[in-house]
């Protein structure tokens, strides 16, 4: 059986990522041009209504996510958050996956959009 190969497009340098925007609502991080972290649940200390976004270099939340270019491609960025995560069994395919998911939620998203991550509790 042949395997599909991973869209070439994941390894380009410059593609779109998010970095914290501000210090606007809460911000724990003080650090600057530092890329996010991906998918990571911290609740609003508040409600816990909504989702905070957590910076690669010092772990810390925010509120506010800018969409930037990045001079990393997404390969390097899924790899470096693996390493930052302590995940020591991840594989290429792992990483092309993870980076694929990410060139996809970002596609809709233009350089320069302000990004909030939130959820909507239905009562249900």
């Amino acid at each position: 059986m042949h395997q599909q190969q991973k869209p070439l497009d994941l390894d380009i340098v410059g593609t779109k990522f998010l970095f914290k925007a501000n210090d606007d609502v809460l911000s724990h991080c003080g650090c600057s041009d530092q890329p996010a972290m991906s998918t990571g649940q911290l609740d609003c200390p508040w409600c816990g209504c909504g989702w905070l976004i957590s910076c690669s270099n010092c772990k810390k939340a925010f509120t506010f996510a800018e969409v930037r270019e990045c001079d990393q491609s997404l390969v390097e960025l899924g790899l470096a958050e693996a390493r930052s995560r302590g995940l020591e069994n991840i594989t290429d395919v792992d990483v092309a996956d993870w980076a694929e998911g990410m060139r996809d939620m970002l596609d809709c998203f233009e350089i320069g959009d302000i990004v909030v991550i939130s959820t909507v509790h239905t009562g249900r």
